[in-house]
């Protein structure tokens, strides 16, 4: 949970100039702003590992048909399998307002601007 994504190692060997690569970047980003700030949860941090992603699964598994119904989203027959998971009982590490807030502040991001920060 604690390592860090690696972004000059990105930039390295790619530039953000296809489809596939600016939605590359872009996961990588969610990944370091969702994992570094928004999930920022003591109980979390002193979990072990497994346990940790055993509960976040959970949560996702949670949160997953709130968001599709959220925001109406069609999902694709391809993938429907893949979140079609249950999950019991409450949200422990998600909360819902904090996951509606990243999704804001994602869909607002110029990734150029991104990668001349982060590069800085």
């Amino acid at each position: 949970m604690k390592k860090k994504v690696d972004f000059n190692l990105f930039f390295q060997s790619n530039n953000i100039n296809t489809s596939f690569l600016r939605a590359y970047f872009l996961h990588l980003i969610c990944d370091h702003c969702f994992l570094g700030g928004y999930i920022k949860n003591k109980r979390v941090e002193e979990l072990p590992l497994n346990e940790a992603i055993k509960i976040g699964i959970n949560d996702y598994n949670l949160i997953t048909p709130i968001i599709i119904s959220k925001y109406d989203l069609e999902v694709p027959n391809e993938i429907k399998d893949i979140i079609s998971g249950e999950g019991i009982g409450n949200l422990e590490i998600l909360n819902e307002d904090i996951v509606y807030q990243f999704i804001d502040d994602m869909a607002n991001l110029n990734l150029e601007d991104e990668k001349n920060r982060l590069l800085r």
